[in-house]
């Protein structure tokens, strides 16, 4: 992960590097975390039933987004 494609392939970079012994992760990592994934286990294995809405409420601004002219639509992902 990075400001920018440069920083975000610097990342790859560093993880590719990295021994068969040590891990690399980057994100929600409170995904991961066993309380979160013992939950999303349930879910997925029908525990509520089938699901039939999700609703998300975020209350913030809405973020500006930059403009780069040339930029691939991966690169302006990372924007």
């Amino acid at each position: 992960m990075g400001i920018d494609v440069k920083q975000a392939k610097h990342a790859l970079e560093v993880a590719r590097r990295v021994k068969a012994t040590q891990s690399v992760d980057v994100g929600f990592q409170c995904r991961s975390a066993p309380p979160i994934a013992a939950i999303a286990e349930r879910i997925q294995g029908g525990a509520l039933g089938k699901i039939a809405s999700v609703t998300r409420i975020t209350m913030r601004r809405p973020r500006r987004r930059k403009v780069f002219p040339g930029a691939s639509a991966d690169e302006h992902r990372f924007a």
